[in-house]
């Protein structure tokens, strides 16, 4: 995603928007969830919890997540999304 500076909420709203329209029956989001600011995590997770695939949503961390604060971006989507993220499993 990398919400912020590069992708903007109007960007990560048309994707979720595309996903809902497809009707996904799982939706795995593959990290990035910042790009520069650990802060962006909550805003992120609230975007994408308008989605609700029937088998849930999961996640993993990418490589900018651990840059700016790995524990602090997974906290704040935890507390903020539905998504369950796969940390070492």
């Amino acid at each position: 995603l990398h919400r912020g500076h590069t992708t903007p909420d109007s960007i990560i709203k048309q994707a979720v928007s595309i996903v809902k329209s497809a009707g996904a029956n799982l939706v795995v989001v593959t990290g990035d969830f910042v790009e520069r600011n650990p802060a962006d995590a909550a805003p992120a997770a609230k975007l994408l919890n308008v989605m609700e695939p029937p088998l849930g949503m999961y996640g993993c961390m990418g490589n900018h997540d651990y840059v700016v604060n790995v524990d602090t971006v997974a906290d704040d989507l935890s507390a903020h999304s539905k998504i369950r993220l796969l940390r070492n499993k």
